[in-house]
């Protein structure tokens, strides 16, 4: 009976597992969905539940603050469906534990290339498609990779672009998330799915469906960088953010003995330094709530 309103349209979907890369803004509205449609899940995020968070991400609330994200979405989707089966991972995703994301489907709700590459990567090695989606300000694109598809040579000369620096309506977001899991609904069951590019102008009313070239002798690799580390402002939070450019792992003992402490969640530390407060993830990602950028290369430096 829990699924009689939808059985009419689409079925057999209680023994599939679909893979959530992101448990932020499109991750939360697609796993709530799929949850409630019966779909068996793995979530995978690495970070922790934040107030700007809220505007957005539509299966936190307040007293979720300072939780790992996947283990709040977990007991928020288990409240809405006890039968399925839910997997959490609080990591960052790389190339070396990218089994993880072994299921039937795999739904690209992260917000940076680096991650997009592995799942890609996996993808390709292990024969099982992926969507990727993305939402910024008032524009989303929703793309199924498939063996016609080359992500990288779509996307290949993009800047990633986040809510953290291009700010972002919360409306677009359930939008695009519909979209993308009505796409996985069709292939979970084996029906036509769009292999177009969607493209979505909500602020106008517009959605257009671009017609991608077709893969031809794509040898694309994706490349290495000598680079530990790089820094970027985000302009909505004022800001700073480190990204990896390579495998991290930072050692948080030590950085404990530097720094005062707020909160350690093992793979998460947040850390104080003059007032100011640092999120510091395992993987090696930070972000400094300062827009001093001599104290942020000062301080990444000692961190590292």
């Amino acid at each position: 009976m829990r699924y009689i309103r939808q059985e009419s349209i689409i079925s057999n979907l209680k023994n599939k597992t679909v893979s959530i890369v992101g448990v932020g803004a499109l991750g939360t509205y697609a796993a709530s969905l799929l949850a409630r449609a019966g779909i068996n899940l793995i979530l995978i995020d690495h970070d922790i539940v934040q107030l700007d968070n809220l505007q957005r991400q539509a299966l936190f609330d307040e007293k979720d603050i300072n939780e790992l994200k996947v283990i709040a979405a977990k007991k928020k989707l288990k409240k809405i469906n006890s039968e399925i089966k839910i997997k959490t991972y609080a990591k960052h995703l790389d190339s070396i534990n990218a089994k993880i994301l072994k299921s039937d489907l795999i739904l690209d709700c992260t917000d940076n290339f680096e991650t997009r590459r592995v799942v890609d990567k996996f993808c390709k090695n292990n024969n099982i498609l992926w969507i990727h989606a993305a939402a910024t300000n008032i524009i989303g694109n929703v793309l199924v990779v498939d063996k016609n598809v080359c992500f990288d040579c779509i996307y290949h000369s993009n800047i990633d672009k986040t809510c953290d620096t291009d700010g972002i309506l919360n409306s677009l977001i359930s939008l695009v998330s519909s979209i993308q899991v009505t796409q996985a609904y069709k292939i979970l069951t084996r029906k036509d799915y769009s292999k177009n590019l969607i493209h979505i102008n909500i602020w106008n009313n517009k959605i257009d469906e671009i017609k991608l070239p077709k893969k031809i002798n794509c040898k694309h690799e994706y490349e290495e960088n000598d680079k530990i580390y790089e820094i970027e402002q985000c302009l909505t939070k004022n800001i700073y953010k480190v990204k990896p450019l390579t495998k991290v792992s930072l050692d948080f003992d030590k950085i404990k003995t530097n720094f005062e402490v707020i909160l350690d969640k093992s793979i998460v530390l947040v850390l104080l330094y003059n007032d100011q407060k640092i999120i510091v993830h395992k993987y090696g990602g930070i972000e400094f709530y300062t827009n001093d950028l001599k104290i942020v290369k000062k301080l990444v430096k000692k961190i590292y």
